[in-house]
């Protein structure tokens, strides 16, 4: 008589597999069959709900199944045991009834997760919360807080005074206002302070989206764009150069058809010797193609006209689809 072990409230389907004999041995088919569950050590405490007796299983003689399911009834219940038994049945014309087959348990062999011997305290668990927080916690591929690095005080919005935090963008938790810097360091008192603009640790201020200031700080918005470009930001250089540089490298591309004396015709056709429209040509005087003296779009007959001085010149074309060998050369004479 087996022992099939300790098994969850409400477990479905337990399955167990016994095999009926004749008088020589051989599997012999068991008829007029019926098995119910007795809990515990109760003369009048059975049941046949949830039990299924299956005689020659799958068509093999003497091979039988029950199934119990533990969530048929209220019958099965923790820290209780059970013993599976034959209450009618023949086998060989030989009465079988009150054969013990198999025993098992639910939840009376097993030492479950106590949290308040964990805690030390009491604690009430909502189903699914303690698995949330731990998926939450810990499913990140790359952490970045321990639980060291965090703050532990009441006031969970604060972060520790005197460190300083590699932020693109800090909220101050005392009121809506962001802060905006390389890195920001949180000072000894309520509020916050770049770490590049020199204020002592006492003093703070907050910054509103606007760019204006707010606190017991003098300090304006100038002195804020002051100390982004004190730490390398370098956002005066990059504004200058919105109006400069850039410009200057984009009217470099345009210098139209040149200033030469002599009249130029290019003509871009393909392989086949159709003239191609559209073709944006460059015309530079060395191979480099660093020095740029004319450019231009060719006409629907593949022809676009340079005004060139007498010399070798290096052209380059680009069209969508089409693929030109460049730097073509091309020779102006007199």
């Amino acid at each position: 008589m087996p022992y099939l072990g300790d098994y969850k409230e409400d477990y479905a389907d337990l399955n167990y597999k016994f095999t009926t004999r004749d008088s020589d041995g051989a599997p012999s088919t068991m008829t007029n069959g019926v098995v119910k569950v007795y809990k515990s050590n109760a003369t009048d405490s059975e049941t046949a709900t949830g039990v299924t007796l299956s005689a020659d299983f799958d068509g093999v003689t003497g091979l039988n199944n029950v199934k119990v399911d533990l969530s048929a009834d209220a019958f099965y219940e923790t820290g209780e045991d059970y013993a599976i038994v034959l209450t009618d049945g023949d086998v060989d014309s030989v009465d079988v009834t009150g054969e013990v087959l198999a025993t098992f348990s639910i939840e009376n062999r097993w030492d479950e997760a106590d949290l308040t011997k964990i805690k030390g305290t009491g604690l009430t668990e909502t189903e699914g919360q303690l698995a949330a927080g731990f998926k939450k916690f810990f499913d990140v591929e790359t952490p970045v807080f321990t639980a060291e690095s965090v703050n532990q005080s009441a006031d969970n919005n604060t972060i520790l005074a005197n460190e300083t935090y590699g932020l693109s963008a800090l909220k101050s938790h005392g009121d809506s206002a962001w802060i905006t810097a390389t890195s920001v360091t949180v000072s000894d008192k309520a509020g916050f302070k770049l770490a590049s603009d020199g204020l002592d640790a006492v003093t703070t201020w907050t910054v509103d989206i606007t760019g204006s200031m707010s606190g017991n700080s003098t300090h304006d918005a100038a002195d804020v764009k002051t100390a982004i470009e004190a730490a390398g930001s370098h956002l005066a250089l990059i504004l200058a150069d919105t109006g400069t540089t850039i410009p200057a490298a984009i009217a470099a591309l345009d210098v139209g058809a040149g200033s030469g004396a002599i009249e130029h015709d290019v003509t871009v056709l393909d392989p086949d010797d159709d003239p191609i429209g559209n073709v944006q040509v460059w015309v530079y005087t060395e191979e480099a193609m660093t020095n740029l003296v004319a450019n231009g779009i060719t006409d629907a007959f593949g022809v676009v006209t340079f005004y060139l001085d007498a010399g070798t010149y290096y052209v380059k074309c680009e069209k969508s689809k089409y693929n030109f060998d460049n730097p073509g050369t091309e020779e102006v004479t007199e």
